[in-house]
């Protein structure tokens, strides 16, 4: 076992979990390049996962992104996600998708949000007072769904039944996914799929005022298979990186001097220094493909190898973020790659961000004397690193 494939193996190990980055400093000082037991490269400094970006240098897979595309409707629907697509054709369809992700149309969805997140807390609120330990991340895990059936314009009664198909298809799209997890995910599929064209047929007769009627009515006259690759890889990037997010955004309140401050005077600036602090992409979850011979940081990385970044370890990269391991909101963060950079800078991100500075001032104002309750519990970090489990209780 090479040094590479031994030190990629060991940061997925438990020991890591909790606190990665003290490793993850050594890797990207004396590793910056690793290569995986499968050959690709994962690049883990700032540099290099930012080199990452340049459409000249790397390009996206299509359907080699996901195996099994012609034998799988939902990978075959995944493999056709913007981010497995390369220009001209990703420039084209980022241009019309883009429209219904500025932060004005998420705002759109904002006091809806709020209003949800208010209903959550009102479910805790009694067990805290009396005494009792919560579950942080059982009570963030629905908000993300609900966001995004909001923007959809899901109506609240299908919600639940809808989005269990959509989990249940998501586990279909993971490099370890067995047969038996193809062959459910591809039956949910099939369901969440008929559901989504009968929407979509709804709102070209009877608009509304949600991106599922602006898609469905778009000059470009998108294909139904074009949307629904565009829906399947909303639910893929934004359900457990936002969990995720909003998981490490409570920890900071809990475990940070001066958080609390920060979150009361400028939740935005708190949002993206969480997003920095503890990124949630751990190994990028969709490879590129190098175009041709390319350095990064040292090392050649050969035409048509696969490469993922590791935006953990690149967002507390210090030739890059001074004292990147002190949390400061007050820092310049035009250089974070949380949602990635450059023409695949991440669509989704001004939905989390809203999500973000939505809860956590909520839950914050409402609970001021939270605190740990128990050791927090990560989850294996690939592709996403997070929380399982955030025990909280109120102070006294």
């Amino acid at each position: 076992m090479t040094p590479e494939v031994a030190e990629f193996a060991a940061l997925h190990g438990p020991e890591h979990r909790s606190d990665p980055h003290p490793r993850l400093e050594w890797v990207r000082t004396n590793l910056p390049v690793l290569r995986t037991p499968t050959g690709e490269y994962v690049l883990t400094t700032h540099a290099g996962c930012r080199a990452l970006y340049d459409p000249e240098s790397f390009g996206a897979l299509g359907r080699l992104s996901f195996p099994g595309s012609g034998r799988s409707r939902t990978r075959e629907l995944m493999s056709d996600v913007i981010s497995a697509k390369n220009p001209p054709e990703h420039t084209r369809l980022r241009k019309v998708f883009s429209r219904d992700f500025t932060m004005r149309r998420i705002n759109d969805v904002q006091p809806a949000t709020a209003a949800f997140c208010e209903q959550l807390l009102d479910g805790v609120e009694e067990p805290l007072r009396d005494g009792e330990t919560v579950d942080v991340m059982a009570l963030i895990r629905p908000i993300p769904t609900h966001v995004i059936a909001e923007h959809l314009g899901v109506p609240e009664e299908d919600r639940e039944e809808v989005f269990a198909d959509l989990v249940t298809l998501l586990a279909a799209i993971s490099a370890n996914a067995g047969e038996d997890a193809l062959a459910r995910g591809d039956e949910a599929s099939v369901k969440a799929e008929a559901y989504f064209r009968a929407l979509m047929a709804k709102r070209r007769a009877n608009p509304a005022d949600d991106a599922t009627s602006a898609w469905v009515a778009a000059e470009e006259k998108l294909t139904s298979d074009v949307l629904l690759s565009m829906l399947w890889g909303l639910i893929a990037g934004g359900l457990g990186t936002s969990i995720a997010a909003l998981g490490s955004g409570v920890l900071v309140l809990l475990r940070e001097p001066g958080a609390a401050r920060w979150l009361d005077r400028d939740p935005k600036a708190y949002a993206e220094e969480v997003l920095r602090y503890e990124s949630p992409s751990f190994v990028g979850g969709v490879p590129k493909i190098a175009l041709r011979d390319v350095e990064v940081d040292g090392t050649v990385i050969p035409g048509g190898a696969l490469v993922r970044s590791m935006l953990t370890s690149a967002n507390r990269d210090g030739s890059t973020f001074r004292d990147p391991h002190v949390f400061d909101p007050s820092r310049d963060l035009r250089d974070s790659l949380a949602f990635g950079h450059g023409i695949h800078l991440c669509l989704g991100a001004n939905m989390s961000r809203m999500e973000l500075t939505t809860f956590l001032p909520l839950l914050h104002r409402r609970f001021p004397g939270l605190e740990l309750a128990g050791d927090p519990v990560w989850q294996a970090p690939e592709p996403v690193r997070g929380l399982s489990v955030l025990p909280v209780r109120l102070r006294g």
